[in-house]
């Protein structure tokens, strides 16, 4: 159910006051649902590593500790990013935390250089639903590859074709200059071949 109620946003609440009233918006509770208790299917602004984005999204709360929570929309739930330790931010965060309170710790929606999340950067996942995978990303790599056996085809005719023509010309030349018939006496009827190779 949580991956129905995914959308991706430019940003996250930066407060409390912001984060209840995109709660308020999102209205979790209106989704019927049987993976928790309706009361613990919440609210949710995250970084989403799959898709490299910020997501608002209605999922079981956690209780996280020391690392910044994300939506893995490949699991589709909410998790603890080891990646991400939070303990040393300038807001640093407590020991356990509530995954819908991420937003007093602000640096978690920026920290996530291993996927490049950035605060204030998303795509709409309308328009990119799928298996994570981009097609901003398969498209260009298929024409590099493209582009690339094209070249090198164009390269091994352009060789075989100037060894080709080497070779005839050289054939031909042989052909027509290995032998040639002189007359040595010009009185005489008698013609002599000589090899000039």
């Amino acid at each position: 159910m949580s991956l129905d109620t995914m959308k991706t946003v430019k940003n996250c609440p930066k407060n409390e006051q912001e984060w209840n009233q995109r709660a308020e918006l999102k209205n979790c509770s209106q989704f019927h649902q049987s993976c928790t208790d309706k009361s613990n299917f919440r609210y949710h602004c995250l970084p989403n590593t799959v898709l490299q984005t910020l997501v608002e999204v209605c999922a079981p709360m956690i209780h996280a500790s020391e690392y910044c929570c994300e939506f893995n929309s490949q699991g589709a739930l909410v998790q603890r990013n080891y990646k991400a330790d939070c303990r040393n931010h300038s807001q640093p965060c407590t020991n356990s935390y509530p995954s819908t309170e991420i937003f007093r710790y602000q640096e978690c929606y920026a920290m996530n250089s291993q996927v490049a999340v950035k605060v204030g950067v998303g795509v709409d996942k309308s328009k990119n639903k799928g298996s994570g995978i981009g097609f901003g990303f398969v498209i260009p790599l298929g024409i590099l590859i493209f582009c690339s056996i094209l070249l090198i085809s164009g390269w091994i005719y352009i060789r075989k074709r100037s060894n080709d023509n080497q070779h005839d010309s050289r054939h031909n030349t042989d052909e027509h200059m290995d032998e040639t018939t002189i007359k040595l006496n010009p009185e005489d009827d008698k013609f002599y071949k000589i090899n000039l190779w």
